[in-house]
């Protein structure tokens, strides 16, 4: 009976010195986090537009990289708001030739986005999330820039025109992520950006003389798989045993 009755105030000491511990790191836990997000873009002329047919368009491979300032509105909703670099652009083939049959641009963007994004657990401190908002754009561009699919012997080229060098997007997005016990968070996922105008008119040119001409357009938008870690804030606190 007494080893009964030892054990079980044992197990309720125990169980008070974990919800204490656990109280004290709540209470040390900020609604600011600032983190870094990166990944892989991937961008092309617009889908909708009407292409020679001895050429393709084909996406094109970006990368993104920005810091992250977060601030949690409610458990479950989070203000997002960014500032860094990425790449993006489009490749246009010329399907009748083998070789120095392609023209690639890359564009370089300082972007800031600013969003929302909604949090529901699937268990433990996993949870699946959706985001929204608007991404900023200045891209360093040069302005009617033309480009041949090689400096020798040209095939066809591309002349760039009405150049607009800042432009915003919408984005949407999905993904998973985890809290662990010190208020830190990880998120994977997918974003999808839009814009509803152009960023870029372009001017296919090829066969004899450059006669042969038809006209694309780039929007500047982008899918992106992307992985973004948040560290808590109030972990930078010092506890208040640091003081005694």
């Amino acid at each position: 009976m007494r080893k009964t009755v030892l054990f079980v105030l044992l197990g309720l000491f125990a169980i008070s010195m974990v919800q204490q511990a656990q109280a004290q790191n709540d209470d040390r836990l900020s609604k600011w986090l600032v983190g870094i997000n990166g990944g892989v873009n991937f961008s092309k002329t617009n889908p909708s537009d009407t292409i020679n047919i001895n050429y393709s368009s084909r996406n094109k491979t970006g990368f993104h990289l920005n810091g992250i300032a977060a601030y949690d509105l409610h458990p479950n909703v989070t203000l997002n708001m960014g500032l860094g670099l990425q790449t993006h652009g489009y490749r246009v083939y010329c399907d009748t030739k083998a070789t120095a049959n392609k023209i690639a641009r890359s564009i370089v963007d300082i972007n800031m986005p600013i969003g929302l994004s909604f949090r529901q657990g699937s268990g433990g401190a996993r949870f699946f999330h959706e985001k929204i908002g608007v991404n900023l754009h200045y891209s360093f561009i040069g302005n009617n820039d033309t480009f041949k699919n090689t400096p020798t012997k040209t095939v066809f080229r591309v002349a760039e025109s009405d150049v607009k060098k800042f432009y915003p997007t919408l984005f949407v997005g999905i993904g998973m992520g985890n809290n662990n016990a010190k208020g830190d968070r990880f998120e994977f996922g997918l974003t999808y950006h839009y814009n509803p105008g152009n960023v870029l008119n372009l001017q296919v040119q090829g066969g004899e003389f450059y006669r042969k001409v038809f006209p694309l357009t780039y929007r500047g938008g982008m899918l992106q798989a992307t992985f973004t870690y948040y560290f808590n804030t109030g972990n930078l606190k010092k506890s208040e045993e640091y003081f005694y």
